[in-house]
């Protein structure tokens, strides 16, 4: 299939919570996806959600369930220059 750069840069914003959020919430992560300003406004509410359910308490840190890297290991790596 062909994607446009606005859908790639939409879906890449939206990933992690089309997993982590049930499916029932897909229509409005698909607004989020938008680059508009209500696609803006729904995707930073989502977001608000997404790190108070996903990474606020141990029991729901997803950083210990192999997620992001630590800050303190990404910011000694190594980056590439351009």
């Amino acid at each position: 299939p062909d994607f446009t750069s606005d859908q790639l840069k939409g879906l890449r914003r939206t990933f992690a919570m089309y997993v982590k959020f049930p499916k029932s919430r897909w229509k409005e992560i698909q607004i989020a996806e938008q680059l508009t300003p209500e696609g803006d406004r729904v995707r930073e509410n989502l977001q608000k959600e997404f790190v108070a359910t996903f990474f606020d308490t141990p029991e729901t840190d997803i950083r210990d369930k192999g997620g992001p890297i630590p800050a303190a290991i990404s910011e000694n790596a190594p980056t590439a220059t351009v």
